[in-house]
């Protein structure tokens, strides 16, 4: 659990006593730092990626944590940016394995300006697959207007 500036632990010996550790969070993100900026700069050179975003809140502001995976690693990065520079930053333009990620504009757009092999996610597919199905059902009209048969 998380309390104010320092994670703090508890542990229940065979005995039942209880005790608790308090860490500073600054001290595990110093820890942590080494192997975050490692895992970072091995992105680029990984044969498959993975890479999604959602977004939340920080003290009323939007930010997205990104994931970025591949068979060896993952990594979260936090961003106040939901653009491509995120991609850039993190993937690389010199890419040269396939990304796989959703048809979202700032993943088209990284994939299509740096020649990116991209892969989309099946399940996204079928999505607006499905979708362009029922719209076809809706208004076969509007929608096959002008088309030649």
């Amino acid at each position: 659990m998380i309390v104010t500036e320092h994670w703090l632990q508890r542990y229940e010996t065979a005995e039942g006593d209880i005790y608790y550790l308090t860490i500073p969070k600054s001290m595990v993100s110093r820890s942590l730092a080494t192997a975050y900026n490692e895992a970072k700069a091995a992105i680029p050179a990984q044969d498959q990626l993975g890479s999604d975003e959602t977004s939340f809140k920080n003290n009323g502001k939007k930010n997205w944590v990104w994931c970025i995976s591949s068979a060896l690693l993952t990594v979260f990065h936090i961003a106040t940016s939901r653009s491509r520079k995120v991609l850039e930053e993190l993937v690389g333009e010199d890419f040269k394995g396939y990304l796989n990620f959703d048809s979202f504009s700032a993943n088209c757009s990284f994939a299509w300006n740096y020649d990116i092999k991209a892969q989309y996610y099946w399940a996204h597919l079928i999505r607006d697959t499905q979708k362009a199905e029922q719209e076809l059902l809706r208004f076969p009209a509007k929608i096959t207007q002008g088309m030649s048969h």
